[in-house]
Formats: C-alpha cells, structure tokens, sequence
C-alpha cells in the first residue's frame, strides 16, 4: 500500500508530543511503525511491506490547523529503505520481465533520517523510446510534500540527474523485453533540514475540542 498526502498540517510541537499522526506497517498499533510520531509540515509518506496499513491521529484539541488529506493506492511491488547515519549507503537494483506481453510496474520509496536528507544517483539500461514517456518510463517525484511534487519522468536515453529529498519516491514502469530493461539506484545519507515549507482518499481536520484519536485500516486486495 502507497500512501501519500494531498495536504498535511499538524501543529508542531518539539517531538510531535502533542497533535501527531502514527503509521503502521500491520492491523495493530503493535505493528512495527512506519513513520511517526509525525507533525508540522512534511507529509509521513510511505509503503508498507504487507496488505495492510494502520493510521492514528491523536490531538489533545488545544490548537486549530488544517489537518491532512491522504491517498492511497494497492500495488503489487513496492518497498520503502530509510536511509540514515547507521545505514549512510544503499543499492537498489530491479530487472524487468522478458516477456513482451508482461508490464514491471514497481514503486520504491527512499526516505531519509530525520534531520537529514537522501541523495539518488539513478541508471537505467535497455530503456525503450516511449512517445511522451508513456508506455516505457521512470518516474521521480518528491512525497515529503503535500500534494507531491514530480521532479522527472525519464525514458530512453534521457539522462537522470542526480536527486536529492527527504523522500523520494521512484515508480518503475516498462513491458518486458527480450533484452530485459532495468535499473540501478545508489542512494546515500546527508545532512540536510528536516522541515519543507511548502484509489481513495482520507481527509480529517483538527478542532478545537476534547482529545480525540482517530484510527484507520487500510486492506489491500492482495498480498505483497
């Protein structure tokens, strides 16, 4: 499951101690957690590793801001790596399928540590020409803002320069080839700031009013 955030406006406050938002890679709040305790600005994008994905909303109801509006999406493939000072280098590395009849679609989300930032240096190979990036592509967009923004989509021969974000998410997007198109992602962890200025739909406002938790489960068709 991919979820991302139309708008996201959270009072902060040190430690999101107060008004925060907590994902959930499971059912239960025992499930490992995603992303969280989340407020300000920077939307908590992310994919889980199994069908299903729980959401929290606390707020103690002191301050009125905006809230959030989230998407979601079911996919078959995707995965989110956290890069941070303990894991400062990654690859990533993705074959397509040889059979022309079978379309590789698969996400992957690279987020950073807090406080710092996440730097992509992306190679593709056997990339076919697609009119306009249509049947045959690789697309860049940044989910830590709300609504994300898309910084590329690339096919061919186009060259991909190197991207840096809190989070980036990269959609792989190619019918299989005898001569089996791929990729190769090399990521690495800087320094950098913590806070951006900046199918179905989850939308909640925060009000002044008593303490309110809000859960919601989210269940793909499938399994990953």
């Amino acid at each position: 499951i991919i979820l991302e955030f139309d708008f996201f406006h959270i009072q902060p406050f040190v430690g999101c101690y107060r008004d925060h938002l907590k994902i959930y890679d499971g059912s239960t709040s025992h499930s490992p957690i995603l992303k969280g305790p989340a407020c300000g600005k920077m939307a908590p994008a992310v994919i889980s590793s199994q069908h299903k994905l729980l959401i929290t909303m606390f707020s103690d109801g002191q301050k009125h801001t905006r809230g959030f509006s989230a998407k979601y999406r079911f996919v078959k493939c995707g995965k989110m790596l956290t890069a941070s000072p303990t894991r400062i280098i990654g690859r990533v590395e993705h074959n397509g399928s040889v059979n022309p009849l079978e379309v590789s679609n698969c996400f992957w989300l690279f987020q950073a540590h807090r406080g710092h930032k996440v730097i992509l240096e992306i190679t593709t190979y056997n990339f076919q020409k697609s009119e306009k990036c249509t049947d045959a592509y690789l697309e860049i967009s940044d989910a830590s803002v709300a609504p994300p923004i898309s910084r590329g989509i690339f096919c061919g021969t186009i060259p991909i320069p190197v991207i840096e974000g809190n989070a980036l998410l990269i959609e792989f997007s190619h019918p299989g080839s005898k001569k089996q198109p791929g990729l190769r992602v090399d990521y690495k962890c800087i320094a950098g700031p913590t806070e951006r200025k900046g199918e179905g739909s989850i939308q909640w406002s925060q009000y002044n009013a008593l303490t309110l938790v809000l859960s919601m489960l989210l269940i793909s068709p499938w399994t990953m």
